[in-house]
């Protein structure tokens, strides 16, 4: 299979400089041990021993094992990490091939389509363990979103040109580049920052991809991310809509409901009010100066006030690892005034 073979090739670099530098240690391992003094006749008694200069060469060559140790290891996991990536890989490719042959329409085997939903999800929650993500984050991951999407398109007939083809993998390229950012920043991003980042990726990479394909692959890329997206763990915010009413009761509401989200205690529970209110004040504003522009679909004004707010939240609120670790997969919007749509 082509396209999805990128991953698996870093190994080659990363393990082939850890054992060149390998070689290199060995070499002067050797080196300093052959530097090491050769026991010579006793001084006369009636001389005076000669000044002995300290000997560093026993602290050279436990330094130089010690380092020959590290890299050995860490030679070993790279070779295991480009393992699992190559034995990824290719159970979607696997998967991909069998897709294939049962839904030219979607519908054609409906228990077989069923059967390799089921394998994607499994294979899904196996990334996530493995990763140590969360399972919103394996759907996105190079290793199944991409990979899925580039083996679905090597399998479509026609088949891709070698413009398409280096087109797909320039795209890959920058997928990658843009997960890597995602994941030296994550663990400083709160729930709705996350989802907003891993949406904005997917729907990046899913317009590239019809651009690439064009009117002819329509229908083959339209068919692999509705696959995608049938066994995807990765959900939008979305907008939890509240009735309208006054805005003493939907602060009420909106507070009793963050408490139930975080697991707040009564002492904390006490600064949310304001929280709300302030969330609340920001987006009708927003919304107010965006005007006939502002699109009820389009949830940009509502994620940004409430990033702030969870930002806020942190230091307001003085939250609990436990807490915090609700705060990072928290999502959901409030929609006020009639929103939701």
């Amino acid at each position: 299979m082509h396209g999805v073979t990128i991953p698996a090739m870093k190994w080659s670099f990363a393990g082939g400089i850890a054992a060149g530098v390998l070689v290199v240690l060995a070499g002067a391992l050797v080196y300093a041990a052959r530097r090491e003094p050769i026991a010579g006749p006793e001084p006369a008694a009636s001389q005076p021993p000669a000044h002995k200069p300290a000997d560093t060469t026993s602290g050279e060559l436990a330094a130089a094992r010690a380092r020959i140790g590290v890299l050995e290891s860490e030679i070993a996991q790279a070779k295991r990490q480009a393992a699992s990536k190559v034995a990824s890989t290719s159970r979607v490719e696997a998967i991909v091939k069998r897709l294939g042959g049962v839904i030219p329409d979607g519908t054609d085997d409906e228990e077989a389509y069923e059967k390799l939903r089921i394998r994607l999800q499994v294979f899904i929650a196996d990334l996530a363990e493995e990763k140590g993500l969360g399972l919103d984050e394996a759907s996105v991951d190079p290793g199944m979103g991409l990979a899925f999407v580039a083996a679905f398109m090597d399998s479509t007939t026609p088949p891709l040109t070698a413009e398409q083809r280096a087109k797909l993998e320039a795209l890959k390229e920058s997928y990658v580049a843009e997960w890597n950012a995602y994941l030296q920043k994550r663990d400083s991003m709160l729930g709705v920052e996350r989802c907003r980042v891993l949406q904005r990726l997917v729907e990046t990479a899913s317009a590239s991809v019809g651009d690439i394909v064009g009117e002819e692959g329509e229908d083959a890329i339209g068919q692999a991310l509705g696959v995608w997206n049938s066994v995807s763990m990765l959900r939008g915010g979305g907008l939890n809509p509240y009735r309208e009413m006054p805005d003493d009761e939907l602060i009420a509401k909106i507070g009793e409901d963050w408490g139930n989200q975080l697991g707040l205690r009564p002492d904390q529970q006490e600064a949310v009010p304001a929280l709300v209110g302030d969330y609340i004040r920001v987006v009708r504003a927003a919304r107010s100066s965006a005007g006939a522009s502002s699109d009820p679909k389009n949830h940009d004004i509502e994620e940004k006030a409430m990033i702030e707010i969870q930002n806020r939240m942190v230091t307001t609120l003085r939250l609990d690892q436990d807490q915090l670790a609700r705060l990072r997969t928290w999502s959901m919007l409030p929609g006020i005034d009639g929103g939701g749509n």
